[in-house]
C-alpha cells in the first residue's frame, strides 16, 4: 500500500494538475493505492486499487488492514 502522502506533502499534492483537474473537484484529498500483478497464460496483468478520502489522512491501521495485506496486523 503506497500513500500519496508517503511520497509527497498536502501542498505538494494540491499543486498537481491532476489535483486541479480532477481530484479537488471530486473532493479526493488522500488516496491510498495498490497494484495487484496477476501472471496470466499470455503474460503479466495486473490489478489498480485505490481507497480515496476527503476526510482525515490514512492511517498504518487502515494500511495493515487493507488488500492484499488482509487481515495482518487488524486484531481487535
Amino acid at each position: 500500500m503506497l500513500k500519496i502522502s508517503d511520497v509527497l506533502s498536502q501542498w505538494q499534492f494540491r499543486r498537481l494538475g491532476i489535483y486541479q483537474d480532477y481530484y479537488r473537484r471530486i473532493g479526493v484529498e488522500h488516496q491510498m493505492a495498490v497494484i495487484i500483478a496477476l501472471t496470466a497464460s499470455h503474460g503479466l496483468a495486473g490489478v489498480n486499487l485505490a481507497f480515496n478520502r476527503s476526510g482525515p489522512g490514512f492511517g498504518e491501521r487502515e494500511r495493515l488492514c487493507t488488500p492484499p495485506a488482509g487481515q495482518a496486523g487488524c486484531g481487535a
